[in-house]
């Protein structure tokens, strides 16, 4: 795959500026911008979509103020004074690559562990941002740096590379930080049961085989009208409910999703006639 040429982008760059300041943005034309950076439309299609990525008209002063090169020595007091430069009239921003950058201020606890994460992960892994408002999905990012400490606080930055225009139009916003994710089954933490069943093994040496109790976490579901107990292995829990994968061992027995789990009963059993 050919790795494009960053070479040419500041020509790019000066063409678009030169372009969108006499013409605006309705009638600024890529044509026009590839011959004055001396590309071709190729070139620059390789690095933006179209004039919407290239160019946005969404100036709110910071630009000049929250810099790359700035937000490893922000400590929360100086994010919170900052203050946007004063702009010119009919002012746009040329948007010249895939980078993004959020910083949030966490607790210097959460910063140690998002630090050590962020250490631990191995290739084509990642955090994930996700973000309250306007984003429908969550962005992976590399956690850039993380500022000193402040009565108990520190600014953290990550960095993105997922483009998506909406991102040119947010300033402040709150965001979750994901650490992790886990697939699995939600269940009511209430409908987890432990059932005692009996199991056959065998000795791997005298190949002998014998039977002993054990005890087993699941679900009972209404299958038929009966309850059947499906084995399940608890991911994780919450206040209310639990992430589970289904530990059956059949068909029959493996919790499947749209299952009728049973939450609240006395004297369940497999195989007791509900209704």
């Amino acid at each position: 795959m050919a790795v494009p040429d960053h070479s040419i982008d500041p020509r790019i760059f000066e063409s678009a500026r030169k372009e969108f300041l006499e013409n605006g943005f309705e009638k600024a034309s890529l044509k026009a911008i590839c011959e004055g950076a001396g590309v071709t439309t190729g070139a620059l299609y390789k690095r933006y979509k179209g004039k919407e990525d290239l160019f946005s008209a969404v100036v709110d002063g910071y630009e000049s103020v929250l810099t790359p090169d700035s937000l490893s020595a922000l400590t929360p007091s100086a994010l919170n004074k900052l203050s946007p430069a004063e702009l010119p009239a009919n002012t746009g921003k040329l948007i010249l690559g895939d980078n993004w950058y959020y910083v949030g201020v966490v607790s210097a606890q959460e910063a140690q562990t998002l630090q050590t994460r962020q250490n631990r992960l191995g290739t084509g892994e990642s955090l994930s941002l996700r973000f309250t408002k306007n984003v429908d999905r969550d962005l992976s990012v590399t956690l850039l740096s993380v500022g000193a400490e402040e009565n108990g606080r520190c600014v953290v930055t990550f960095q993105g590379n997922t483009y998506l225009q909406e991102l040119t139009l947010l300033r402040r916003q709150s965001a979750e930080i994901i650490l992790d994710t886990t697939d699995g089954l939600r269940v009511p933490l209430a409908a987890l049961r432990v059932a005692t069943q009996t199991v056959t093994e065998k000795d791997p040496e005298t190949e002998e085989t014998a039977s002993k109790e054990v005890n087993v976490t699941g679900v009972y579901c209404v299958s038929g009208a009966k309850a059947r107990f499906k084995p399940v292995e608890v991911l994780l829990t919450g206040d209310d409910y639990a992430v589970v994968r289904s530990a059956g061992s059949t068909e029959k027995l493996r919790l499947r999703p749209g299952d009728e789990i049973i939450v609240a009963a006395r004297d369940l059993y497999d195989g007791k006639v509900v209704s």
